[in-house]
């Protein structure tokens, strides 16, 4: 995957108005979130086979058992495989712009055991159901290079 050469200003832009939105299945949840932040980066859309398939948690399970075994942590690595992103061998190589895997603490016990974010220096930012949230790259279990 290529970046655009002025991935920082769009990848900052893009953190800038997401940190204003709120959550909602199917147009802008954990998952859609990092894809679309991907497509700022890249001009690729990770999303494409799932995007706008479905609007409500129950639908978000129903697409990831379709593309997966029914995890965010599963598909995940099927997406990452399918689009040839390299994984770090420890989440803190990861750099600004890469795509983090979260399936610990808070992460743990959702229908989706786990959650995705993106790198943003020594920070990732993670879309919950509260809004944009900033944690540590160490709260991250796994890291691909986008």
């Amino acid at each position: 995957m290529k970046r655009y050469e002025d991935w920082l200003p769009r990848l900052n832009y893009f953190i800038d108005i997401s940190s204003n939105r709120e959550f909602s299945w199917g147009s802008f949840d954990c998952c859609l979130f990092v894809c679309d932040g991907i497509y700022v980066l890249t001009g690729e859309d990770v999303a494409k086979s799932f995007r706008g398939n479905y609007s409500t948690e129950s639908g978000a399970v129903v697409q990831l058992k379709l593309h997966s075994g029914g995890s965010v942590a599963e598909t995940t690595e099927v997406i990452t495989k399918k689009f040839k992103m390299l994984e770090w061998s420890t989440v803190h190589l990861a750099q600004t712009g890469d795509l983090v895997l979260l399936t610990d603490g808070p992460f743990a016990w959702n229908d989706f055991n786990g959650a995705l974010g993106i790198v943003l220096g020594q920070n990732i930012a993670v879309l919950t159901l509260e809004g944009l949230t900033f944690l540590p790259v160490s709260a991250a279990n796994k890291a691909w290079r986008v």
